[in-house]
């Protein structure tokens, strides 16, 4: 195995630099609020950033480009210059990570349901060498990131983890440029690696995450791995070095639960060990109980049950064990039922564009036929929802009676 990575490439750590001053940027401005007429639509804000880099030229040449990724993210419009940093990386740069194969695959790697069950199909399945790039916020992050990955004991798979924090308190959380900071993180490796493919795990569902309220304007709905970011990532990093580069989202296609479905057996004890609750990484407490209402729990056992995987819930502790008079459950519903309306009509896919106008963005990354088959899918596993979860004890920690 040759030594990888002795020198972060200009563009590279240019990347990454702009990532987290955007980042940053989007965490210190706050919004006006959710509230208030339009239906939220005064929460965008005009962001103007000046971004030392080592190739301002480059940079001001793709301005308009990145504005428009980051407007899409964060329904705010951004105004962006950039200007002379401190030039190239000295040659006594150090490795940005440690040796591996030159044929491995450069994938992102969350910790979450999604990201380790795809990691495990690499792994076991298509038996692929990876590079695992993770963006961690605090150390039970960090932990929890490790422990899945050594949960996953089959292969070939070097973790690489960047850490990005702000010390700060009374800071903007909707934090809807995350998604470019971790995207910017896989290419950034991906580049140093000599390759231009990243592969990413999100599931079509929660990648296209459709509003589940009327009331939902834009962004509001986060769209970190929507396939219209991802597009636009792509051709954002292509004119920047002047080279194509491809983000690979091999599930766009398959709900949650048709992904872990996927996954062979030995893969369990690393799937159950994820983390999907929205407060699960940011409550930095060690063993922080999910929440088991919000939005990713709700998906999360969903998946479990329609999957025929009951065993994943066993030893599963949520502050609410039942969610079915949750305000989170109720919105799913309602948005389940109003898909389920438009599948059932003689032409599904119009009745899906009229009823939910942001999966237009979707249809130009993903067919109409594929997006109607994902739907209906999905319609057809909320009916295992309201089964009563089973407290099956997983298979690797089963003891004779």
């Amino acid at each position: 195995m040759d030594r990888l990575a002795q020198q972060i490439p200009w563009y590279a750590a240019d990347l990454l630099e702009v990532a987290a001053c955007i980042h940053a940027a989007d965490r210190l401005t706050p919004r006006k609020g959710w509230k208030g007429s339009a239906y939220g639509r005064n929460w965008s804000r005009t962001m103007r950033v000046r971004i030392p880099v080592r190739r301002p030229d480059v940079w001001n040449a793709n301005a308009e480009q990145l504005a428009q990724l980051l407007c899409w993210l964060s329904d705010d419009e951004w105004i962006l210059e950039f200007c002379q940093g401190e030039g190239p990386l000295t040659p006594g740069q150090s490795p940005l990570f440690e040796a591996a194969p030159p044929d491995a695959d450069p994938v992102l790697f969350s910790g979450g349901m999604d990201s380790t069950a795809g990691l495990a199909r690499d792994l076991l399945v298509n038996e692929r060498r990876i590079v695992a790039v993770s963006v961690f916020t605090n150390n039970w992050m960090l932990y929890q990131q490790r422990q899945v990955i050594k949960n996953l004991i089959y292969g070939y798979c070097l973790p690489v983890q960047f850490n990005i924090n702000l010390r700060l308190s009374g800071v903007e959380s909707s934090q809807r440029t995350r998604g470019f900071v971790y995207l910017a993180s896989g290419i950034a490796v991906a580049w140093t690696m000599g390759r231009r493919l990243l592969r990413v795990y999100e599931n079509g569902i929660g990648a296209i995450n459709l509003p589940y309220l009327r009331s939902q304007y834009g962004a509001q709905a986060t769209r970190a791995m929507h396939p219209k970011t991802l597009h636009m990532m792509s051709a954002l990093v292509g004119s920047v070095t002047g080279e194509a580069f491809s983000i690979d989202a091999p599930y766009l296609t398959l709900t949650k639960a048709e992904l872990i479905a996927s996954v062979p057996e030995d893969a369990d004890q690393a799937i159950w060990q994820s983390v999907s609750c929205d407060s699960g990484f940011s409550a930095r407490v060690r063993g922080r109980t999910p929440c088991g209402t919000c939005t990713s729990c709700l998906l999360r056992r969903l998946a479990i049950h329609a999957s025929d995987k009951r065993h994943l819930e066993a030893g599963q502790l949520y502050r609410r064990a039942d969610p079915s008079t949750s305000e989170q459950w109720a919105a799913m519903a309602w948005q389940a039922l109003r898909l389920e309306r438009c599948l059932r009509t003689e032409d599904p896919w119009s009745a899906l564009m009229m009823e939910f106008p942001a999966l237009r963005s979707a249809s130009r990354m993903i067919s109409s036929n594929d997006l109607v088959r994902l739907y209906r899918t999905y319609c057809q596993e909320w009916a295992v929802v309201s089964a009563k979860f089973g407290d099956t004890p997983p298979p690797w920690d089963r003891t004779a009676a």
